[in-house]
Formats: structure tokens, C-alpha cells, sequence
């Protein structure tokens, strides 16, 4: 008897990691994986994520997401400030983010001409 109880504890386990991983997977999946990435690090208090979102909105372009690359808001986590300790973010589309190179100092999305973004609407 003591066998089948270890086995259902065993079972379980199995089980809830199981599903955590299934959560993990579909939510990677319909955020998208840098999305899941800039959460998970700016969670833990995060460093710089700038080479994650040029990285990101480069893949963007080149494969014609327009979806990703128009639409899909990046957080940009620049890390503590060497001065005051303080984590400064900015947010935006990779479109924004390349039309507006002076909100995001050090953080450079050259525009995509494979991609017409529409007007963004007010």
C-alpha cells in the first residue's frame, strides 16, 4: 500500500508541473516569447532589455509581421540608472520606437520599408 501512495504523490507532481508547463507554452505562444521574456525580467527587477527589443522588432521586419512589428507594444527596460538607482522604462511599437529614436535613447529600430504601418488612430 505504501507503494501506491508514493506513486500518486508522484503522479500529482507530475501532473501540476505538467500544467504549468502547458500554461507556460500557451501563454509564450499567444504573448509571444519576447513579451514572456521582458515580463519574467522586469518581474524580477530587470535589467536592460534594449538589445531584446531591436533584436525583436528586426525579426518583426523581416519576416512581415505586421501584426508584431505595427501593433505589439515593447516594454524597453533600460536597467537602474547609475545615479539615482532608479529603473527607467518606456513602452512602444517597433513602429513607434523607429520614428521616435529621441524617446529611447540608445535604443535603435532602423524602419522597416517591407512594412506599411497604418496611422495609429487617437
Amino acid at each position: 500500500m505504501e507503494k501506491r501512495a508514493d506513486t500518486s504523490v508522484a503522479a500529482i507532481v507530475a501532473i501540476v508541473l505538467g500544467v504549468v508547463v502547458v500554461v507556460f507554452l500557451i501563454f509564450g505562444f499567444s504573448t509571444g516569447w519576447g513579451t514572456l521574456w521582458d515580463r519574467i525580467t522586469n518581474t524580477a527587477g530587470g535589467s536592460s532589455n534594449i538589445d531584446a527589443v531591436r533584436s525583436g522588432c528586426e525579426v518583426a521586419c523581416l519576416s512581415k509581421g505586421t501584426q508584431q512589428f505595427c501593433s505589439d507594444v515593447r516594454d524597453v527596460n533600460y536597467g537602474k540608472d547609475a545615479e539615482d538607482g532608479v529603473v527607467r522604462n518606456d513602452s512602444g511599437t517597433c513602429d513607434y520606437i523607429s520614428k521616435n529614436p529621441e524617446e529611447f535613447p540608445g535604443l535603435v529600430v532602423p524602419r522597416c520599408s517591407q512594412i506599411s504601418c497604418p496611422p495609429p488612430t487617437p
